[in-house]
């Protein structure tokens, strides 16, 4: 049987896709909301003059599995083993965020505030924030 789904992808300020949704319901449209014939391929796509293209403009910016992906096993587990209350607001605020800026001041601290806790050293903070 077909997939009778309505398919739509969610796009931020900037044109970036940032999420998708399938539902046998209806969802209203907006410029931020469009419906599409099938919504794989679109996350971290940019939308430009009406065509989606790569998004490669800003290379500061990554989605938040980028930044993620720049963590190791390891590291990604000691972070959320941390019982400090500093380290879980550091990931509670990424948690919210809809990208990650590596050239943000709050996040080049909250990575000063890793190494501080000596989650991690202060080679890898600048490898993962210049990667």
């Amino acid at each position: 049987m077909a997939d009778t789904r309505n398919q739509y992808i969610f796009l931020d300020s900037g044109g970036v896709v940032i999420s998708t949704l399938k539902t046998a319901g209806q969802h209203e449209e907006s410029d931020q909301v469009i419906k599409v014939d099938n919504v794989e391929g679109y996350i971290g796509k940019k939308r430009v003059d009406g065509v989606f293209v790569d998004n490669v403009s800003d290379s500061s910016q990554l989605t938040i599995l980028e930044f993620r992906n720049r963590f190791t096993f390891a590291e990604k587990v000691a972070l959320k083993s941390s019982t400090d209350a500093g380290v879980q607001v550091f990931i509670d605020d990424l948690s919210v965020a809809q990208y990650v800026d590596l050239s943000d001041e709050n996040l080049i601290a909250g990575m000063g505030y890793l190494v501080d806790q000596g989650l991690i050293t202060e080679a890898r903070s600048t490898e993962i924030l210049t990667a």
